[in-house]
């Protein structure tokens, strides 16, 4: 541990070389004294800080099991160390990541507990700079982090000379992500010097808001410097700094296979350093260049360097938020038809009108190996919608076409859709679109053609009712939400129709009515839908229903098992309709949000006392009840209590943990839609992913939590080293768990 102390502090202080002495000193005194409190810390809990880092091949390093500890000291600067799984099917080691998070309840807890039972008590500043150390040691003596993101809106480096020397240091990051507005100029050299000296850096993404073009120019030699660097993506969140110096320095990079460009203004030389980083990274499978305000000069600079040079590799190619002139665009095109790797290409939110879809054609007609086109949130109208449909006969390959978000008719749909149904296997995402009712037949015939699941469009269904009817009983267009906006008011009858006909849907999954009339007719059909549809994940009613229809409508809620968020307008809960709603709670469970309650104060003692037995519900808005403090303080310490039991049943679910507080949790919640989708959330995992680890840990309980897991539920029976049989039926759960803790698991046979 002296090494720690006096080799170590020494490396320290040597950072601040360069600091006037009075400062000098004080610095070096700071550092000696959080070092000590840093050796206090982990001697209390048997903990050699000074370990070296024990990963290898097939074994984790030791800090996996003892990363909550450091959190506990890190976490005075909102930083988080957190491990992953190798990905690789258990085969190899995990790795660790060190990522600017929000605290959690349990990490402000640590923090708090570390604070109390450390043996010299600082003031904030002291707590900082121990964080501070404490980050760099991690990263220069463990090559088990692998990852480093600090993605905060706002956050200030504390100790800035500390952490860039902590990353100039790492010894194993292979990923950086500093997408915070992080320095000024008078450490950007410092951030420089970093980049240059992280010898496994593969994957740089950088805001670089605030900074000097000779300190962007500093940042780009570096960059051009990491021979082992693949993945690039610098940005800007202020829109008056500017990424040509950085694109200066960096261009001679040989190594990248993506780029990620979000450059602004670049000037005619800033085009030809982004010219010349295309034309060197011969390995170029994606670009993208977003925020760029091309001048034709400019954007003729990039085609013809595309063009004189063509990236063999190059599969996917994006303009975002870009202004593409159309000359410029024309000459792209050509070279972009040499570009015979081009699987995918985008133009989103650029503007793109007719003429400049008319541009593009000559390439779209050549193209016959692209699979993946986007022309999102521009300003394409009927002309140009028909121009591209006349393109997707070349595109034998392709898989799917974005057009949504922009401003033509039925009219260009119909040609779209019809192109996509004779010439190619693609799925046409059309968004939303005005319909011309003289087209109506038209445009049901167009649709018609496509195959059931290669469409997806929206559109205002009241325009066209006679399309609404067909489009959502059958499921033709594949429709996902449905917007009925405040401009539209349904009537009885049209609302009795829309719920008949999304009873048959198998594809909605988000109803939004603003405005309508209800009667029973239609209560009773929307109860209907409720209680059948197994698609519907959000549902907004702002249309008022009276206490009698709310009860139809929870009566379907109580069947349904799908829907995840209810919004309602401002429907008065009486007593009856109440008693429904916790009827309605106690068996759904998949309804996580809920807004809004809105009545008396009987009501709401109805509603506290029956909310007591759901643990789905995490949101619940009780508008402007008329109540005291403790009904509404208590209704939310259930739903508090109920956020606890989601954390602890994921927790559960990662750990395959033999604690019964977390199995109790989980067999909670744990079959629940709801909690399936906190889960993925919690672990940034894929739903087909998210429901593989719930249905294990399911059969992890079943094998070691019998009592909890419901195995035994009226009969059970038992051998207990004796010829009889005892059997018992239907006993409670208080005397079950007596009997079993005296078995073990493997005595408990299922009948």
């Amino acid at each position: 541990m002296s090494a720690f102390n006096d080799d170590y502090c020494g490396s320290l202080t040597s950072i601040y070389s360069g600091c006037e002495t009075p400062h000098q000193q004080d610095i070096k005194a700071r550092i000696r004294a959080a070092t000590t409190a840093l050796k206090a810390i982990f001697d209390d809990r048997d903990v050699d800080v000074s370990s070296p880092c024990t990963a290898g091949s097939g074994s984790d390093c030791w800090l996996f099991s003892r990363y909550r500890l450091w959190n506990s000291v890190i976490s005075d600067v909102d930083i988080k160390l957190m491990g992953h799984s190798s990905g690789r099917r258990n085969v190899g080691p995990g790795y660790l990541s060190l990522s600017l998070s929000p605290l959690t309840g349990e990490d402000l807890f640590l923090r708090l507990l570390y604070k109390q039972g450390r043996h010299e008590t600082g003031g904030e500043e002291e707590c900082i700079l121990q964080a501070c150390i404490a980050v760099h040691w991690l990263l220069k003596a463990h090559h088990c982090i692998e990852i480093v993101v600090i993605d905060k809106d706002r956050f200030t480096v504390p100790h800035p000379r500390l952490f860039f020397d902590a990353l100039s240091v790492s010894k194993g990051v292979t990923k950086l992500v500093l997408s915070a507005c992080l320095v000024n100029d008078k450490h950007g050299s410092e951030l420089a010097a970093a980049v240059g000296n992280m010898s496994c850096l593969k994957y740089l993404e950088l805001n670089y808001a605030g900074l000097s073009d000779s300190c962007l120019g500093a940042i780009g030699s570096s960059i051009a410097s990491k021979n082992t660097l693949v993945t690039l993506k610098v940005w800007t969140s202020d829109p008056e700094s500017l990424g040509a110096a950085l694109l200066k320095g960096a261009k001679s990079c040989t190594n990248l296979s993506y780029l990620h460009a979000g450059v602004g203004d670049l000037g005619v030389d800033g085009a030809h350093s982004l010219c010349s980083m295309l034309r060197k990274n011969k390995g170029l499978r994606a670009v993208n260049i977003s925020g760029a305000d091309f001048a034709d000069d400019e954007l003729l600079v990039i085609a013809e360097g595309l063009n004189a040079e063509p990236l063999v590799n190059l599969e996917s190619l994006e303009f975002i938020l870009c202004t593409l002139p159309i000359s410029a665009l024309a000459v792209l095109a050509d070279a972009l038809m040499k570009h015979k790797a081009l699987r995918s290409f985008q133009v989103a939110n650029c503007a793109l009108d007719c003429s400049g879809m008319k541009a593009l054609t000559p390439f779209l007609k050549n193209c016959t190996h692209l699979r993946y086109l986007g022309f999102d949130d521009n300003e394409i109208r009927d002309e140009g919608a028909i121009a591209l449909s006349e393109c997707l006969a070349a595109a034998r390959e392709l898989k799917a076409v974005f057009l949504r978000n922009n401003l033509f008719t039925s009219s260009g749909a119909i040609a779209l859709a019809k192109a996509v149904s004779q010439e190619t296997n693609a799925r046409l995402y059309l968004g939303s679109f005005s319909v011309d009712i003289v087209e109506t037949n038209a445009l049901c015939e167009a649709l018609d053609e496509c195959d059931d699941d290669r469409l997806r469009m929206t559109f205002n269904p009241v325009d066209v009712y006679d399309l609404q009817s067909e489009a959502l009983s059958g499921d033709i267009y594949m429709l996902n939400e449905i917007i009925f906006s405040e401009y539209v008011t349904m009537t009885e009858y049209r609302l009795e129709e829309l719920f008949r006909a999304l009873s048959r849907s198998c594809t909605i999954r988000r109803l939004v009515l603003k405005k309508g009339h209800f009667d029973r007719s239609s209560a009773r059909e929307l109860s209907r839908f409720l209680s059948v549809n197994t698609s519907l994940k959000y549902l907004e009613l702002f249309a008022r229903l009276e206490p009698s229809y709310l009860i139809y409508l929870f009566e379907g809620l109580a069947e349904n098992t799908s829907i995840s968020g209810l919004v309602l307008g401002n429907s008065w809960f009486d007593d009856d309709a109440t008693h429904a709603f916790v009827t309605a709670l106690k068996c759904n469970e998949t309804l996580s949000k809920f807004s809004r309650f809105l009545g008396d104060e009987d009501s709401l003692k109805i509603l506290h006392a029956g909310f007591l037995e759901n643990y789905t519900l995490l949101k619940l808005d009780l508008a402007q009840c008329p109540t005291g403090d403790a009904i509404s303080s208590s209704i939310n310490q259930v739903r508090l209590r109920n956020h606890k039991t989601f954390k602890r049943a994921a927790k559960f679910v990662g750990m395959n943990s033999t604690d019964s507080t977390l199995a109790v949790a989980f067999e909670k919640v744990g079959f629940s839609n709801s909690f399936l989708q906190h889960f993925r959330r919690y672990r940034k995992l894929s739903e087909v992913d998210a429901m593989i680890r719930v249905k294990a840990a399911s059969t992890y309980m079943a094998d070691y939590f019998p009592v909890i897991s419901g195995i035994v539920k009226e009969k059970l029976e038992c051998d207990l080293k004796s010829p009889s049989t005892v059997q018992i039926d239907q006993l409670n759960v208080e005397c079950l768990q007596k009997i079993f803790s005296y078995l073990k698991v493997e005595d408990v046979i299922r009948e």
